[in-house]
């Protein structure tokens, strides 16, 4: 996933964060680490439209994150 940071984790949970007004992917960070350390996975992407929200889901899928 080009421009997106990706927040690994153990458990078998996982959000995909998207920028909004106020938001862009390095806002997420502290949320991200937050819920990494409570074992959830997280993408934080720069792009809102479909296309990159279906990549990050994709891709945690392929990272076996998500079922």
């Amino acid at each position: 996933m080009s421009d997106a940071a990706y927040y690994p984790a153990d458990g078998d949970k996982a959000v995909v964060f998207v920028p909004s007004f106020i938001f862009n992917k390095e806002s997420w960070k502290k949320l991200a680490t937050r819920l990494q350390d409570e074992g959830i996975a997280s993408v934080a992407i720069s792009a809102k439209s479909e296309n990159p929200i279906r990549r990050a889901i994709q891709e945690l899928t392929r990272l076996s994150v998500i079922k």
